[in-house]
């Protein structure tokens, strides 16, 4: 074989080679660009869902409030609907009493502690000790009950001087008198009514107070409430930040892993969010790229 047909070969052999790597590097291209717009899809749906599913727990705590909210209503009503009537003290403290026990009968023993502030004093479904020396005037659920002007007011997360361990306080003032009622409820019985299967996989999520304080958790932090607590606390900071409204934005949980994060406000302040580690959101993703 001649030198030049040598070389003619070697140069095809040369050009072949250059044009199967450049067709490789558009096919990587191409996979990369592919890779990086079906993470993008994901990443957006996922927040979508998340929104979604925040807002829809919103909803439901929102249902529960408005159950507490009218049961008050119910409550001093019938107050007022007897000072209207000028009827005895006497008669209105027996339906008052006769109200929380079907109160209770509604939401179930210990759901809630029914109360109220009648002349002067408290009256309770179960009087606690020491109740006649407490200056009332000074609690917050007090004072914005009467504030309110007739609406019901929730507090947000406190520890009550009585049981020593955190309650929320719903109250309001009846309209016919000075009267105030008020419900104890304890924030474990906030518990939302949906299943685990309905969160992505290792998802939590966090029921908050206007000050942040944790009213409910269903927590992948295998912690104390004041580890969580403390967590929630920063989870809050950077969704105050804005730092969390793209659909690409995360933030990194106790163990360095990333996490999209999406809630929703209550009509009072409250805030639900959900967190969802990126590995379950990109998962079949990755799977498909390492196959």
């Amino acid at each position: 074989m001649s030198g030049s047909k040598r070389k003619e070969k070697w140069d095809a052999f040369h050009r072949n080679w250059y044009l199967y790597g450049v067709m490789l590097a558009v096919l990587a291209l191409l996979g990369v660009i592919s890779f990086l717009l079906l993470r993008t899809e994901l990443l957006k749906n996922t927040q979508e869902l998340g929104e979604t599913l925040a807002q829809s727990y919103s909803s439901e705590e929102r249902n529960s409030l408005t159950v507490y909210a009218t049961l008050i209503n119910f409550g001093t009503e019938i107050v007022d609907s007897q000072e209207r009537r000028g009827r005895p003290d006497e008669e209105t403290e027996e339906l008052v009493l006769s109200f929380f026990q079907r109160v209770e009968e509604t939401l179930g023993k210990g759901k809630v502690d029914p109360y109220i502030v009648l002349n002067g004093r408290i009256l309770a479904a179960n009087p606690w000790e020491g109740d006649a020396s407490y200056d009332i005037t000074r609690a917050e659920w007090y004072e914005r009950a009467r504030e309110a002007d007739g609406g019901v007011i929730f507090t947000d997360v406190y520890t009550d001087a009585i049981y020593n361990r955190p309650v929320i306080t719903a109250a309001q003032k009846c309209r016919e008198s000075d009267a105030v009622l008020a419900f104890d409820i304890f924030p474990e019985n906030f518990q939302l009514q949906f299943a685990p299967a309905d969160l992505p996989d290792n998802a939590s999520f966090y029921l908050c107070d206007r000050k942040g304080t944790l009213v409910y958790s269903q927590s992948f932090l295998d912690a104390d409430e004041e580890r969580i607590q403390f967590y929630v606390r920063k989870l809050l900071e950077s969704i105050k930040a804005g730092e969390q409204d793209s659909y690409d934005a995360y933030i990194r949980d106790a163990d360095g892993n990333k996490r999209g994060v999406y809630y929703s406000y209550l009509p009072n302040g409250w805030i639900s969010i959900i967190t969802v580690p990126f590995a379950t959101i990109l998962e079949k993703l990755n799977y498909t790229a390492c196959v």
